[in-house]
């Protein structure tokens, strides 16, 4: 039987009312279900905790042995970072030699960050129930070191942004060889000379530090006895820290301490425990593989290459930066 023009109008009008009210009901009920996601991962998240401490106690706290590793990557991920985290991933695959695992904390507040790595091997996955944002990217670093030391026996440890990207072949070898080389050194980074040659602005984060004695004075004046500068620090955007130097801040108490005050950048506030303990932090821009500034990239895209630089920073979303993304993705591909 044809159906007429005017029988599907007539149709359309009738059934308006019920396709809008179906309409508002889905867009009204996203929320909700987005909310029952995060419950029902919360509860399975503690069951297994529970069961985990079940499991031990019938063992005898008889723990697994921790994996053993190269490097542990961790990264901050944040909203609107999707891209980011997708091609930190693709070179860090493509690049990093030895045995390494990625810590991945979402702080996102939706789903994509997870949809899109869910099914990544190598990366463990950890979700910030309630954005810190970057103002509290500390507490957020803070559950990925802690998690790295509860599960992994590493070397070294490299915190990366997602604005980050690693660029060059050999970056472990790299790390672990001069930390075999240099047991004195705890942290290595864009420090006091830039890729450049340039030297690293401590002043920001002095003046952070400086705002907050009351909170930080007694770890400061510590640092100081070992030839702290206040402020000094390597520059957040990539850093290393060796898996001694990160040990012993755990058994200091520094990460599982809470400081008042005002806002101070965490890469501050980690090169500052590094000095306290006594180990030195180390340049590894103008000789070293790092490429690193706090905004754009310190060098041409070509420099890099040329340069056999291994890590840089800053690439962020612009239309110029995605130009940039595309040019390291077609090296990563075969096709520069």
């Amino acid at each position: 039987m044809k159906i007429s023009g005017n029988s599907i109008e007539i149709y359309r009008l009738k059934t308006y009312p019920l396709r809008r009210l179906q309409q508002s009901f889905l867009f009204c009920s996203a929320p909700l279900f987005h909310s029952l996601y995060l419950s029902l991962s919360f509860l399975g998240h503690v069951g297994l905790r529970l069961r985990g401490m079940k499991n031990a106690e019938c063992k005898n706290r008889d723990y697994p042995k921790k994996a053993e590793v190269d490097l542990v990557v961790c990264i901050v991920a944040g909203p609107g970072q999707l891209i980011g985290i997708l091609d930190i991933l693709d070179s860090i695959r493509k690049y990093l030699d030895g045995i390494y695992r990625v810590i991945v904390v979402d702080d996102s507040c939706t789903l994509k960050i997870w949809s899109a790595i869910r099914k990544n091997s190598e990366v463990d996955y950890i979700r910030n129930w309630k954005r810190l944002g970057i103002e509290n990217i500390y507490e957020s670093l803070l559950k990925a070191y802690l998690y790295a030391l509860k599960n992994y026996r590493f070397k070294a440890l490299l915190r990366i942004d997602t604005d980050a990207l690693i660029t060059g072949q050999g970056l472990v070898h790299d790390i672990v060889s001069h930390f075999a080389a240099h047991p004195e050194a705890g942290m290595l980074g864009s420090y006091r000379v830039t890729c450049t040659g340039g030297m690293g602005d401590f002043s920001p984060i002095a003046s952070q530090f400086q705002r907050n004695l009351n909170h930080w004075g007694q770890i400061i004046e510590k640092a100081q006895k070992n030839g702290y500068e206040i402020g000094e620090h390597a520059q957040g955007g990539a850093y290393v820290l060796s898996f001694l130097c990160l040990q012993d801040m755990y058994n200091a108490g520094y990460l599982k301490a809470r400081h008042g005050g005002s806002y101070v950048a965490e890469d501050g506030i980690f090169s500052l425990y590094v000095r306290a303990l006594g180990y030195e932090i180390h340049d590894f821009a103008k000789n070293g593989p790092f490429a690193i500034a706090w905004r754009g990239l310190p060098i041409p895209k070509e420099e890099v290459v040329r340069q056999g630089k291994k890590v840089i920073h800053s690439v962020k979303f612009t239309p110029e930066d995605l130009q940039i993304r595309e040019y390291f993705r077609r090296l990563r591909d075969g096709n520069g």
